[in-house]
């Protein structure tokens, strides 16, 4: 059977600088970095990555990208051979910056809001993505992080509509109002971490596991995951059978920035590779603990994800091992 393919929607990729610093400051206010990493980002970006890193080419990225940082995203990608298609806007994409204080563990990240479409760009966006679609007719679409300013919630229903009435799949990672816009819609699957769930439907997913599955129904969504960090993940299967992902006997490392991003994309590998339920949860879950060891999102490969398997543990609801 011919793996699945994977069209993702980048709707506000950026360019990330990370500064880490070993020592305290000698002048207040004044940090000198030790390293720098430098990588193109946004949730999108970070799926397409982890998929390439790990040798899945069924994929296609899609970026909304403008000025001088939009061609820095474009050669940094081509750079990193990530499978990109582009759609150029006049603003500027967003530079963001992550300081990390070796020295106390903590970090500090300041994001920009990044560009603001044109009321004729966001036209010629849903246009060139209707086209887009038609053709690549057989491919399941990944709305993965919330889309530029300038693209309104009617404008993001028009996108769910584009995408959902070509029969396509659709799979959606998003947060807040995107969040609750996006579940009008019949997805495949939605992969949403538990704070972000509980502050768009007022669910704590991981206490009333019974209102998680109601709520699926009357969504009509095929497949809902949440995810809960280093205690794991769970998962409303196709079936409304529920089973859960847990880490055993490791804690994970310092550096959880795109570990959500990370664990969707060996999802999406797996499930595209025809895998079973509790193979795509048990990578998925590798993959997310494999990103938390390097610095940036993605940064790994195959080898450092097979190494983290054998301490996820699939369970069933009621506690068997699957």
């Amino acid at each position: 059977m011919k793996d699945r393919q994977y069209m993702i929607l980048s709707m506000n990729p950026g360019y990330d600088q990370w500064h880490v610093v070993y020592n305290p400051p000698v002048i207040d206010g004044v940090f000198r970095a030790d390293k720098v990493f430098r990588f193109v980002s946004g949730k999108g970006l970070n799926v397409a990555r982890v998929l390439k890193n790990l040798g899945f080419n069924g994929y296609t990225c899609v970026n909304i990208i403008g000025g001088g940082t939009g061609e820095i995203i474009s050669r940094n990608c081509e750079k990193e051979e990530i499978r990109c298609i582009e759609f150029r806007i006049r603003e500027e994409s967003r530079i963001n910056t992550c300081v990390m204080t070796e020295y106390s563990q903590t970090s500090v990240s300041y994001v920009e809001p990044g560009p603001k479409l044109s009321r004729e760009e966001v036209k010629k966006y849903k246009d060139f993505l209707a086209t887009a679609l038609r053709k690549e007719r057989e491919c399941d679409i990944v709305i993965s992080g919330a889309p530029c300013r300038g693209i309104t919630e009617k404008d993001f229903r028009d996108i769910l509509s584009i995408v959902t009435s070509e029969g396509n799949d659709v799979i959606v990672d998003i947060s807040g109002r995107w969040l609750q816009i996006a579940a009008e819609y019949p997805l495949r699957l939605l992969k949403v971490n538990r704070e972000e769930f509980k502050e768009a439907f007022y669910i704590d997913a991981f206490i009333f596991d019974h209102d998680l599955k109601r709520f699926k129904k009357q969504k009509r969504i095929t497949e809902l995951i949440v995810t809960d960090g280093k205690n794991g993940c769970m998962v409303f299967r196709d079936d409304d059978r529920c089973i859960y992902g847990k880490m055993r006997g490791v804690t994970g490392g310092n550096y959880p920035v795109g570990s959500g991003d990370s664990f969707l994309a060996g999802y999406l590998m797996r499930y595209a590779q025809n895998a079973g339920i509790s193979e795509c949860v048990r990578y998925a879950n590798a993959c997310g603990l494999a990103n938390t060891y390097e610095y940036g999102p993605g940064i790994f490969d195959r080898y450092a994800v097979e190494a983290q398997l054998s301490h996820i543990n699939i369970y069933e609801k009621g506690g068997s091992v699957l």
